[in-house]
């Protein structure tokens, strides 16, 4: 009995192995959809088209002639966005000169400036050989500084004009905050939008015998923006 229980198993295992249908051609066992709502479906990350980073756009208006040649001021309008969570600073160019050094190495007196228009926006002017204005926005900002002046040496630079720009987390003058320079905040809400024209003069402070304190900026960001000027 045990050779014959053996043979006749050896056949059956012969036979399941020896099948002429391929086993990837078997039909497979069918699975329904998932259900809306499923915890174990993957969700799509959001399509979010809101800026992530703070910047600074500067549309050119116009180049006025109101100086005593070589001088003249270039305007434009500038939009400023802070969308991260915590409030930055906004450095801006207040000049325009061939071979100029670097924005915001040293000041050595700062005019502080009510812009009209909506938005409460106060800005600062620090002065330097290459001077800068200062503005701090607060987290979410949309901002709008329109005929913003900056002064110009000499003729007109090709287009397009390559503007300074340095965002910040905090910087100080002379090893101070910039409110003991400015007496009052330099800041706006955080929809604004105000001009320069016919801004109004709230402070000033120079320092003694004009010497150039230094600047030192925390968590900044430099780039420079190609701006286009028609001639």
């Amino acid at each position: 009995m045990r050779p014959f229980v053996l043979t006749l198993g050896l056949e059956l295992f012969m036979g399941c192995t020896s099948s002429s249908r391929p086993m990837q051609d078997l039909e497979p066992t069918p699975v329904p959809p998932p259900e809306p709502g499923d915890p174990a479906v993957p969700h799509a990350p959001a399509d979010s088209k809101e800026p992530t980073v703070s910047s600074a756009h500067f549309t050119f208006v116009r180049h006025q002639h109101d100086r005593r040649p070589p001088l003249s001021t270039l305007v434009f309008d500038v939009s400023l966005r802070n969308p991260g969570a915590r409030a930055r600073w906004f450095l801006l160019p207040d000049s325009v000169a061939k071979g100029q050094r670097p924005m915001a190495t040293g000041a050595f007196g700062v005019n502080v400036l009510s812009f009209p228009g909506t938005g409460n926006v106060v800005v600062a002017n620090f002065e330097d050989v290459s001077g800068f204005y200062a503005l701090q926005l607060p987290p979410g900002a949309e901002v709008e500084l329109r005929g913003l002046q900056l002064r110009l040496a000499g003729a007109l630079p090709a287009s397009p004009l390559p503007l300074e720009v340095i965002i910040a987390d905090g910087f100080t003058v002379g090893g101070q905050p910039p409110e003991a320079w400015t007496k009052v905040p330099a800041t706006a809400e955080a929809r604004a939008d105000a001009t320069q024209q016919d801004a109004k003069p709230i402070a000033a402070f120079t320092a003694p015998d004009l010497k150039t304190a230094p600047v030192e900026l925390q968590g900044a960001e430099r780039f420079t923006e190609l701006v286009p000027v028609p001639n």
